[in-house]
């Protein structure tokens, strides 16, 4: 129990800390993954930068990112983790990803040893608690100004009192109620300093971190770490963060920690350290930033090096100006033993099928491998060529009960942002079984005129449906592609390949057929079908 403690104690003191497990450089994670601490960086960042796109929470949602994110993410550090989500859901522009560090990429495949250094320092800030290192650059740092005045006049009268007690004994009674009071103005501010006492730890791991990296034969030519001599002597600072009794178990300890608190509450030691402390964080903010981002942006790279060795059915991509998008071998990265497809298309599409036959699967596989090629530079592809968009979907569309809005009322508001963006001429849009939320009627009518309004210039517009009116009205103007399925032995099977036309047949009798409905409404059924 004694050695126990004795462990946290100066695991707290000189941020020692039990060593997370270090698995395989190209394992996917077997962890639970906190996308609320995860996304703070891309939530801060909100609307700070101008960027292509911002890509939104519908989107995100429609496309699964979270969970792409999941299947991606092979970073070893929390700033990794962060900086990852963030790059996926901000599209900067051609030219930055233009500007990858490729060359890099390629050296952290081919020096294992380096490689191996790097991963054994990133994952020194893995810990949950290293998520908040954000919060400190986020917010703006409040100084206890009067705290700090007050811990100096305390000081101050501290030792004018035990100065005059030598002549004249009885003043160390006063002693007495300056102690009290310092207790109780002590356990006033403890909220104060205990708020910033762990991202004081993270940032202290970070810089210790940020200087091996910067010795890393794999990164001096590629990264300038010139800041780090700023905040080496911070980092020496930050070593005198003291314990709290959180990490106290034994009666042995708790006498040594109670030593230590008094020692702490009488020189009021703790409050004017932290003031100093955040003075000179306040000061060097923007080289903390500069460490922050650097430390993330290695660790994405680090993950791409990985997928790029452990996918089989992954590639960079090939951007181009013109209205042509030639896609070889692309599959959905969450789907197990996923049947690739490929397409060379110059306009938009509409996409006919069966139920279930991997439309909505095809049309989200295009959308993830658009976005992860204009972020990471990467696709789940054995060859992408496109040219450079902002993504747009509908394709998960629901009732809002809390805001009185219907089906349709939602797919409309959807839609309607579309409009924002199409004239610019260089988007993807994606809709996914088109205003299904109103009648047949309308929505043929419907879906042919958006079709028709969205798909010009540079737009590609992908539109899923079960109408094949909308795709024979508009057969002239965009190409029609289908899925389709077939019962074999009395079960429903499907190809999942991708094929030129448009799909005249339909499956959802043979469906309830299969999964034996009533007779009466299977006949009944048939009969309207053919009436």
């Amino acid at each position: 129990m004694i050695f126990d403690d004795l462990y946290y104690y100066f695991k707290n003191i000189f941020h020692f800390q039990k060593k997370s497990p270090i698995r395989n450089w190209t394992e996917e994670k077997e962890t639970n993954f906190d996308f609320n601490e995860i996304s703070k960086y891309f939530r801060y960042k909100l609307n700070k930068n101008v960027n292509f796109q911002y890509i939104s929470e519908k989107t995100s949602n429609d496309i699964d990112l979270n969970f792409v994110f999941e299947r991606i993410d092979r970073t070893y550090s929390s700033f990794g983790q962060q900086y990852l989500y963030n790059k996926i859901r901000t599209v900067k522009g051609k030219n930055s990803i233009l500007n990858q560090k490729e060359i890099l990429i390629e050296k952290i495949k081919k020096d294992s040893l380096n490689r191996n250094i790097l991963i054994r320092q990133l994952n020194k800030i893995s810990s949950k608690r290293d998520y908040v290192l954000i919060d400190l650059l986020n917010d703006e740092i409040l100084l206890n100004k009067s705290g700090e005045l007050y811990a100096i006049i305390s000081l101050i009268l501290l030792f004018t009192i035990s100065f005059v007690s030598f002549f004249y004994l009885k003043s160390l009674l006063l002693l007495l109620p300056l102690t009290i009071f310092n207790i109780y103005y002590h356990y006033r501010n403890k909220a104060y300093q205990e708020y910033y006492r762990e991202k004081l730890i993270s940032l202290s791991k970070a810089i210790s971190v940020g200087d091996k990296l910067s010795k890393n034969p794999l990164l001096k030519a590629e990264f300038e770490f010139n800041y780090i001599k700023c905040l080496v002597p911070l980092k020496k600072n930050l070593k005198f963060i003291s314990f709290d009794s959180n990490y106290v178990t034994s009666d042995i300890f708790i006498v040594f920690w109670l030593i230590i608190e008094l020692l702490r509450i009488t020189f009021n030691f703790e409050t004017i350290f932290f003031k100093t402390i955040l003075k000179k964080i306040i000061k060097e903010k923007s080289n903390i930033t500069t460490l922050y981002k650097d430390i993330g942006h290695i660790d994405t790279l680090l993950s791409i090096a990985s997928l790029d060795l452990s996918e089989d059915f992954f590639s960079k991509p090939e951007f181009v100006s013109d209205k042509k998008m030639v896609i070889t071998d692309m599959i959905h990265p969450l789907v197990e033993n996923c049947v690739s497809n490929s397409i060379n298309i110059m306009n938009g599409v509409i996409l006919t099928g069966s139920n279930m036959s991997g439309k909505t699967t095809f049309i989200r596989a295009i959308a993830i491998n658009a976005l992860l090629s204009q972020t990471i530079n990467r696709c789940f592809a054995k060859f992408y060529s496109c040219p450079y968009f902002k993504i747009n979907t509908s394709i998960r569309i629901a009732d809002d009960i809390s805001e009185n809005k219907s089906y349709f009322l939602e797919e409309v508001l959807t839609i309607k942002e579309f409009f924002k963006y199409e004239k610019d001429g260089h988007n993807l849009f994606i809709l996914d079984e088109i205003f299904k939320g109103t009648n047949t009627k309308e929505r043929i009518a419907l879906g042919i005129s958006i079709a028709k309004y969205l798909n010009h210039k540079n737009n590609f517009v992908f539109i899923s449906t079960h109408d094949t009116e909308i795709a024979t009205y508009l057969d002239k103007s965009m190409l029609n592609y289908n899925f389709s399925g077939n019962i074999i032995n009395g079960n429903l099977t499907f190809s999942y390949i991708l094929t030129k036309g448009i799909l005249k047949t339909t499956n959802a009798l043979d469906i309830i057929t299969i999964y034996r409905y009533p007779q009466d409404v299977i006949k009944l059924s048939s009969n309207l079908l053919h009436y």
